[in-house]
């Protein structure tokens, strides 16, 4: 008869005890070992690959087919050919074609300013290309920002510096949540980790070419200047209006993400 010998009981208990990251998707997180790719767990194993068909089930609407027309719209607008975009967006490209769109899974990593946080284009365009591919958030904040943090006087720079990012990043997945409630948008679609934030083009660049040219299937981006360093890298970049045209009803300017992808 079989015995659980001390050691089996210990890794009986550190199983039980492991923390699964909270976009790993429960039929995964059996999954021990050797499931990372560049270091990043593929799409196939989050809650986002299966978050449509989960929504569906408990709706009245074929979520994942709208969802492929909406995103199709998405895929139109930026994968047409650069010479057609460019007289629309200003934002001429070196090449004659336009690359095509990379597979379902792939990580596409978008640039957003802070001052696109709250638009709900943002919003609907993370959770298109959130439940398509595995989708990393760089925001671009100013070195100079007009937003302003109230924190103790006595933290020192870098404090003030997580407590700056930390408020950005809770805002944008706080409004996400909150203008995508009937998808139930959570963050394990969009997880908190994969948002990070860049002061600079140069930040954005070293973050990009750390992750890899295998590591990186997509940057959206609006600095042409972010586009040129990594081209010569091999990495497929592709440009946005900073600004959008036009003001919103609060006076503030309009996403040129959200306003380019979804007019």
């Amino acid at each position: 008869e079989d015995t659980i010998t001390p050691d089996g009981e210990l890794l009986a208990l550190l199983t039980k005890l492991a923390r699964v990251p909270p976009h790993i998707s429960s039929a995964s997180s059996t999954v021990t070992s050797n499931i990372l790719q560049e270091g990043v767990v593929p799409f196939r194993y989050t809650h986002a690959s299966s978050f449509e068909k989960s929504v569906s089930s408990s709706s009245d609407q074929d979520v994942p087919l709208n969802n492929r027309r909406e995103r199709a719209k998405i895929f139109a607008k930026l994968f047409r050919p650069p010479s057609t975009a460019a007289a629309t967006t200003n934002t001429a490209t070196s090449t004659s074609t336009a690359p095509p769109p990379p597979l379902r899974g792939a990580n596409v990593v978008i640039t957003i300013p802070i001052s696109d946080v709250s638009s709900p284009k943002i919003h609907q365009i993370l959770y298109l290309l959130g439940t398509y591919y595995n989708v990393f958030v760089i925001l671009s904040i100013p070195s100079s920002s007009d937003l302003k943090l109230v924190v103790e006087e006595d933290l020192n720079k870098e404090t003030r510096e997580v407590e700056l990012l930390n408020s950005y990043k809770n805002q944008l997945l706080l409004s996400l949540e909150e203008d995508c409630k009937k998808q139930k948008v959570s963050r394990r679609v969009i997880p908190a980790h994969r948002i990070i934030a860049s002061t600079s083009s140069l930040g954005r660049v070293a973050f990009i070419r750390q992750m890899g040219k295998k590591g990186v299937h997509l940057l959206l981006d609006y600095d042409a200047d972010v586009k040129n360093q990594l081209s010569r890298f091999g990495f497929t970049v592709l440009l946005y209006p900073e600004k959008g045209s036009g003001e919103n009803e609060d006076g503030v300017g309009m996403s040129g993400l959200g306003d380019f992808l979804l007019p």
